[in-house]
């Protein structure tokens, strides 16, 4: 204090951010400090960009001139297919998958503004892309995006890069609907009732073949990143997408079948569509194993056994179980099903994923059984 009764003190002139007041108080000292700390400067943080990501087995940034330089299908960069989910899960963007080349793409746009290409599907969850069409015009957010989910190359030694993904599973789905369609069509064509594939199924072979999958948007739904680790309720939310595609097939056209075929209208009235389909399943497999022509399909008596339950159409049973197991026990009895069918369900500890390509699996080989049953009577004339 210097023999002071009061003094202030601050730091030099220009850098002011703190004011010591120490005074006599009360036979002691009063001290005092107003200070200021710059917490959080006012400047915004530099932006990430592309040009300077170091992606997996380079050495040095890729940039876009880099990027431009090289040839076409070298140098390709895999993602994980979550890195889909982001586009997938709003309106904004567009992610219908298509096939090119014989190869199912999806590539993220957005209102005709930029667009991913050339992403390719490749083993069940992920997606090639030469770094030469990631690095076009796009916002760098958007490739800043995709490097979040880049696979190491070391990681993809225990990858199956040939196994099935999920769009291709969507794509054998609906030609085995269309299989189906094709021949409840004509089966009812020889019996007068007319009604095409497409009014049958809800879907046109000439609108796929000329424009994918662009006017069914169900499709692309269920076709959506399917991951391993796949939570319970967006499995069973799976099976309710592909029992809504199967249910399409309209119940009064399978009662007329059936009617035809000398089955008790009484005994119809109230089935649902898969036991109608059970019942039609049952009539078809009994006329192939006596070799009889598809003429022999109406009767006038009632067939024998045509309500039984049919052990291969078990998977579609279990999928519509599926869809409606909202309760513990219903989930439970239907593991246990899947247990019987032959899925190991010590698999659901890391998720449901391997499970929804079981049940896929299950009902596609069901509706390809009864296309076949189909076709194989309509064939004998």
């Amino acid at each position: 204090m210097k023999g002071k009764p009061h003094i202030n003190l601050k730091p030099i002139k220009g850098v002011e951010w703190f004011e010591l007041d120490i005074r006599e108080h009360k036979q002691g000292l009063l001290l005092q400090v107003w200070a200021s700390v710059e917490a959080v400067y006012p400047e915004l943080c530099p932006e990430q960009n592309a040009e300077t990501l170091v992606w997996p087995g380079e050495k040095i940034p890729m940039t876009h001139d880099r990027a431009d330089s090289i040839i076409q299908r070298h140098n390709p960069v895999y993602l994980d297919d979550k890195f889909l989910e982001k586009y997938e899960q709003s309106i904004f963007y567009d992610t219908t998958p298509y096939q090119a080349w014989g190869q199912w793409n999806c590539d993220p746009s957005y209102g005709g503004q930029w667009c991913f290409t050339e992403c390719q599907r490749v083993g069940r969850n992920l997606v090639k892309v030469p770094m030469r069409e990631l690095y076009k015009a796009k916002p760098d957010r958007e490739i800043i995006h995709a490097y979040e989910y880049v696979i190491a190359p070391e990681n993809l030694e225990h990858i199956d890069l040939a196994e099935e993904h999920i769009v291709n599973k969507v794509q054998r789905l609906l030609e085995a609907l269309l299989n189906l369609g094709d021949g409840l069509s004509q089966l009812g064509d020889t019996i007068g009732l007319a009604q095409t594939t497409e009014e049958l199924t809800g879907f046109s072979r000439r609108e796929i073949d000329n424009n994918g999958w662009l006017k069914y948007p169900s499709l692309s739904r269920l076709a959506q990143v399917a991951p391993i680790d796949m939570p319970q309720q967006l499995f069973l939310t799976r099976c309710k997408n592909i029992h809504e595609l199967i249910q399409k097939i309209p119940n009064g056209y399978l009662k007329s079948l059936l009617i035809n075929a000398g089955c008790p209208r009484s005994k119809i009235g109230s089935l649902g569509s898969l036991k109608l389909i059970q019942a039609l399943l049952n009539r078809l497999e009994y006329l192939n194993g006596q070799l009889e022509s598809v003429h022999d399909f109406p009767s006038q008596a009632e067939p024998e056994a045509w309500g039984d339950s049919n052990v291969n159409l078990a998977s579609l049973f279990l999928n519509n179980d599926l869809r409606i197991a909202d309760a513990h026990d219903a989930i439970e009895k239907c593991i246990s099903t899947l247990q019987k069918l032959g899925f190991d369900t010590a698999n659901l500890s890391s998720g449901y994923g391997k499970a929804l390509d079981f049940v896929m699996d299950g009902v596609i080989d069901s509706l390809e059984y009864i296309a076949n049953q189909l076709k194989e009577l309509l064939l004998r004339v």
